[in-house]
């Protein structure tokens, strides 16, 4: 199981499929810092790790690894179709690899989520999970805010609305310097 940080109130399962959109950059950098031995790519990849433009390099890089956690940031960028979609996914189920395929757009519509995600990834009821992250500053606090929109049955019961304290992983990213 996933589980970036221990406040995130979702634990992905091994070798599922996630779509998952980030309200701001915060919610991002929380996510990714959390992901211990994840493989990350994409075209706005950190400098540490592999670049990629195309939907033909992402299915390269996916048919190296096996039993890994795959991050792609920035999914659309790779200007993939939904056939592109179904063979990155097919490849990631294939090799038993986790994937989370992400994107954080300058604006998100919170009125219609779901049709935020036909808008990033084509067909989102392929995906076992549609998550959108999101930060709050209330009160001189941060929080984290998961908006849950599908998940496999056996986790039905987290479906919805979550809000949890940042606090403790702020301040752990801030003595790391990151």
């Amino acid at each position: 199981m996933i589980k970036p940080f221990d406040e995130f109130p979702v634990p992905i399962e091994d070798g599922f499929s996630v779509a998952m959109l980030f309200g701001d950059a915060l919610a991002e950098a929380l996510f990714i810092r959390g992901l211990e031995g994840a493989v990350i790519t994409g075209p706005t990849a950190p400098k540490d790790y592999p670049r990629i433009f195309s939907i033909g390099e992402l299915l390269r890089v996916l048919e190296q690894l096996k039993d890994r956690t795959v991050f792609v940031r920035s999914y659309p960028l790779l200007r993939g179709s939904p056939d592109d979609l179904f063979s990155v996914l097919e490849t990631a189920y294939e090799r038993n690899l986790t994937i989370i395929l992400t994107n954080t757009p300058l604006a998100l519509n919170e009125l219609n989520l779901l049709k935020e995600f036909e808008r990033y990834f084509f067909k989102p009821e392929i995906f076992d999970y549609l998550m959108v992250l999101r930060t709050k500053l209330s009160r001189g606090k941060t929080r984290g805010e998961l908006s849950v929109i599908r998940v496999p049955p056996q986790q039905i019961e987290l479906l919805g609305e979550h809000s949890f304290q940042i606090k403790r992983k702020l301040k752990s990213l801030a003595e790391k310097g990151q």
